[in-house]
C-alpha cells in the first residue's frame, strides 16, 4: 500500500514520472517533487521537472487518471538516485 511521502513511479502514455505521493484523489494522482525520467546515451536520468518547456522543478502536480498507465512504488536504486537528485545528499 503506498502512503504519503513514498516516492513513487507514474507511467503515462507519454513517459515516466517520479515524485513524492502527496495524494490519489478520484481523478488524479498529487505529487510533489516531480521529476521526469529521461533517456540518454549515459543512462537514465532525470529532467528538472515534467516538462521540457514548463516550469523548472514544480513544488506539485496533478496527473490526471485518465492519462495514468500505472502507480507504483518504486525500486530503491530509482530512489536512491532520485534522493540525490532533489537533494544533493547521497544516500
Amino acid at each position: 500500500m503506498m502512503k504519503t511521502n513514498d516516492i513513487v513511479s507514474i507511467v503515462t502514455s507519454v513517459g515516466e514520472f517520479v515524485g513524492k505521493l502527496v495524494s490519489i484523489e478520484e481523478d488524479c494522482v498529487k505529487i510533489k517533487e516531480p521529476r521526469m525520467i529521461v533517456h540518454n546515451q549515459g543512462g537514465m536520468g532525470f529532467a528538472a521537472g515534467v516538462s521540457m518547456a514548463g516550469e523548472e522543478s514544480p513544488a506539485e502536480v496533478d496527473f490526471y487518471k485518465t492519462n495514468i498507465v500505472f502507480v507504483g512504488h518504486t525500486n530503491e536504486g530509482v530512489q536512491s538516485a532520485y534522493r540525490q537528485f532533489t537533494t544533493g545528499l547521497i544516500v
